[in-house]
């Protein structure tokens, strides 16, 4: 006979247990990652709309047009601060190939008098204007100045000749100018140099590629929400179907405590991670292959190439940072190919859909059938083993494609020095590569879905595919076939979990942006 009070004993832990294992990693993991996609989606979505917006309101005579702001200056110029087109940090946004062509208006107060606009090179404005009393505009739109004692200028504007665009007369002066890279300053003076400027100026470019950067904003926001949104459902729903199993898994009377059929079906779906997904033909394999392979080939090898002059450094700084935001974009596809899969085998991107399907569990012993706990210290030996790559010569390595390199040298040091928006791209792109996109796609996608082909050979061909993806790096390949197969993809096989393979894969990442962090302070 069973006393009350050993009946509570039994059957509170496990209802304690069950209450407990709601909210396991995985749900919390997918909750975090969903929230921050679901922010960056409303700016990504911002910024799309507010570009559209531009494009089709502000627009006057072909150029998105500023309001007009006003200035004064009682000296004998009105200049702006140095413009850096297409320069370092995120000085790109302004390059020449995005702006299109510039024009500047400036109206005087009294249409009588006869102004000089021009645009020339900083340094050669500073030396003219060294000495000359004026008024420097430090925020355009803020309507922000500083002004400099001094005297008159030495002489007129019109007299020098290193301004690249200029335009001299009475009343309302327009430039117009196909702007090169560089440093240029804007300035405003009376023709014959005398003191007492009082002027009203807008700015406006005619953004060429405004409505395509806009459309792609708007798009990318719209995955990135549909995502989040997805994510965020299926860690709440996951949550409240927990707690209603765990209402129910134990059936306790005086004498003995008897699982709940649901609770032995869950059970039993973990004995075999296989059941949860659809092995895939050897055609289907090569097929998702083909479709995470070649367009990072093509991205690194063709189009990188052809749009690095759109980026301003010397030396290899373009060629690098047009590779940084191209094959960021390409780890971003494979994040949107991996919903997509999913989806069209499941027809739900529900968080326990996806925990299913991408193998997004706890590692599971082959032999005990322990799930999680001690067997995570096997990630200490694995990530040890990965590293060793970092140690293996590669051959054949382009020296302006060797972003290790790059970032090791005096060139890298300096463009990444207070560099935080190229810091925050390379960011994305190992969240990118480690957790939403390569290794999930390779070992969450792919390595549960090969068994039916390869057999138990699946984590070594799974080893070969990685390898030869790595067209757009392919002195890599050797060293990712040798340690890769053996640090990720055997041991995601055999625990069936591609949390082994993001965990080990991330301890690289997180080294190097720690290294990197380092440089942009």
């Amino acid at each position: 006979m069973v006393s009350e009070s050993s009946v509570e004993r039994t059957a509170l832990p496990e209802a304690e247990r069950a209450r407990t294992s709601e909210w396991d990693a995985g749900r919390i993991t997918a909750l975090v990652v969903g929230a921050l996609l679901c922010m960056l989606a409303l700016g990504l979505l911002s910024s799309g709309g507010t570009g559209l917006w531009a494009y089709g309101t502000q627009r006057d005579g072909g150029y998105v047009t500023t309001d007009e702001h006003r200035f004064t200056s009682s000296g004998s110029a009105l200049a702006t601060v140095p413009t850096q087109l297409g320069g370092a940090g995120m000085g790109w946004l302004y390059s020449p190939g995005l702006l299109g062509e510039i024009r500047i208006r400036v109206a005087p107060d009294d249409p009588r008098s006869t102004l000089f606009v021009g645009i020339g090179p900083s340094a050669e404005v500073d030396r003219y204007l060294a000495g000359v009393k004026r008024t420097v505009i430090s925020e355009f739109f803020d309507g922000d100045v500083d002004s400099f004692g001094g005297g008159p200028a030495r002489s007129a504007p019109g007299a020098e000749d290193f301004w690249v665009a200029s335009a001299t007369g009475p009343g309302t002066r327009t430039v117009t100018w196909d702007p090169g890279k560089g440093s240029w300053t804007v300035v405003v003076m009376n023709a014959d140099g005398r003191p007492g400027i009082d002027v009203g100026a807008d700015l406006g470019a005619t953004l060429p590629a405004l409505p395509w950067i806009a459309l792609g904003l708007l798009a990318a926001g719209a995955i990135f929400l549909a995502g989040g949104g997805l994510l965020v459902a299926g860690a709440i729903r996951g949550g409240r179907r927990g707690r209603d199993e765990s209402r129910g898994e134990v059936v306790s009377t005086p004498s003995i405590a008897v699982a709940a059929p649901h609770a032995l079906a869950a059970r039993q779906e973990e004995v075999d991670r296989y059941q949860a997904v659809r092995q895939y033909s050897l055609g289907q394999i090569l097929g998702v292959w083909a479709a995470a392979a070649l367009p990072m080939g093509v991205l690194a090898w063709i189009v990188a190439p052809a749009i690095k002059d759109s980026f301003s450094g010397a030396g290899d700084v373009p060629l690098i940072k047009a590779l940084l935001l191209l094959l960021t974009a390409g780890m971003i596809w494979h994040c949107v190919l991996i919903l997509g899969l999913v989806w069209f085998e499941q027809r739900s991107l529900r968080w326990s859909t996806l925990r299913d399907a991408l193998w997004l569990r706890s590692p599971r012993s082959p032999k005990s059938g322990r799930v999680g706990g001690r067997l995570w210290l096997i990630l200490i030996p694995l990530t040890a083993l990965f590293a060793v790559e970092e140690v293996l010569p590669q051959v054949g390595v382009p020296a302006n494609r060797d972003l290790s390199a790059f970032l090791d040298s005096t060139t890298g040091h300096s463009f990444m020095s207070g560099n935080w928006g190229w810091f925050a791209l390379i960011l994305v792109m190992f969240v990118f590569n480690t957790v939403l996109g390569e290794e999930l796609l390779f070992r969450g996608l792919l390595l549960p879905r090969m068994k039916r082909v390869f057999g138990r050979g699946d984590w070594a061909a799974n080893g070969v595919l990685f390898a030869g993806y790595h067209l757009h790096t392919p002195w890599m390949m050797p060293a990712t076939l040798l340690i890769d197969t053996f640090a990720i993809c055997y041991p995601s096989r055999r625990y069936q979990s591609a949390w082994i393979g993001i965990a080990v894969h991330s301890a690289q990442s997180v080294f190097i942006a720690g290294a990197l962090l380092a440089l942009v302070l």
